[in-house]
């Protein structure tokens, strides 16, 4: 008896591990076909309802993409102008897009351009013979979820995209000066001698300030020799009893109208407007101006630099 007993049992145990494998492996590949969802001869997803079917497709060949939709009812084609069908398409922030339809040969015709990206939620509303159906499903590309621990563990954070404005950035290197406008010399209209100085070196004076009062050589007769424009005197050269000759007596400069002057490279001389936003910092990093390009030399300097001026 003992000798039967073991053969017994091993036969069962091989056939049990041969047995539940394959009933295993059917049942996977059922539920795997049970998931595939069902495709239309037109290679589009097909909304069932009893006998009354819906096949729905993005449609691409020659046209911007749009919904195309072939409608039968116990296997048959329905005629497309017998049914009035709806799609709303729900994408991320709740920005909604309905569509109509309207029939075109043997199906129906969206009534408008399916853009990217093409991940949302559609609704489908169809009426036919005064029947209504409605299907909703996902139809997400390039989208996923991740679980909010997940995400903070890894560092995730999303914002809300919007337009915006993207700014290249050219570095160029200069220095600070002054146009013409922001400068004047001040000569006496008349040879004579200076009677008085009325201005020191530094002094901040406005337009039509005295700044010398002369005697004039021919007539004898003072008169005021005034300033040109409002700002600094940035040069002295005169005093009481000295005659005027032909000199500049005192030079005024304007420092509101300092100019950046930089010297962009040839590589970077297409990517710089007029107009274009600068923004300065000085060497010693001791301050940071922003101004905006108002002059592009036409002619390239020495070194093959274009000239550009920027106004602070």
């Amino acid at each position: 008896m003992n000798v039967f007993r073991k053969p017994i049992g091993l036969l069962v145990t091989v056939w049990m591990l041969l047995v539940f494998p394959l009933v295993t492996l059917a049942a996977g590949a059922a539920e795997e076909q049970e998931a595939e969802p069902e495709k239309g001869p037109h290679r589009g997803l097909v909304l069932r309802d009893g006998d009354f079917s819906v096949e729905l497709a993005i449609f691409e060949t020659g046209v911007p993409p749009e919904y195309r939709a072939w409608i039968s009812d116990d296997g048959e084609p329905v005629d497309p102008r017998e049914v009035n069908l709806q799609v709303v398409l729900t994408r991320l922030g709740n920005v909604r897009d309905e569509i109509g339809f309207a029939p075109q040969a043997d199906f129906l015709r969206g009534d408008m351009e399916i853009y990217e990206p093409h991940s949302f939620v559609v609704s489908v509303s169809a009426e036919h013979q005064g029947q209504q159906y409605q299907w909703q499903y996902d139809s997400f590309e390039g989208r996923t979820a991740i679980e909010q621990a997940v995400a903070d563990a890894m560092g995730v954070v999303t914002e809300v995209a919007g337009p915006a404005t993207l700014h290249e950035t050219v570095t160029a290197y200069g220095s600070l000066v002054l146009p013409p406008a922001g400068q004047r010399a001040v000569r006496a209209r008349f040879d004579g001698e200076i009677v008085r100085v009325h201005k020191a070196l530094g002094d901040t004076v406005a337009r039509g300030d005295v700044l010398f009062t002369i005697e004039s050589n021919e007539s004898l007769r003072t008169y005021a020799l005034r300033s040109p424009m409002s700002g600094v005197i940035a040069s002295l050269d005169g005093g009481a009893g000295e005659p005027t000759g032909d000199r500049t007596l005192a030079s005024i400069i304007d420092v509101s109208k300092t100019e950046a002057e930089l010297s962009v490279f040839a590589m970077d001389r297409a990517r710089v407007k007029p107009g274009a936003d600068v923004q300065l910092a000085l060497a010693d990093g001791s301050a940071t101006v922003t101004g905006r390009v108002t002059f592009l030399a036409p002619q390239v300097a020495a070194g093959q630099a274009q000239t550009v001026r920027a106004s602070l």
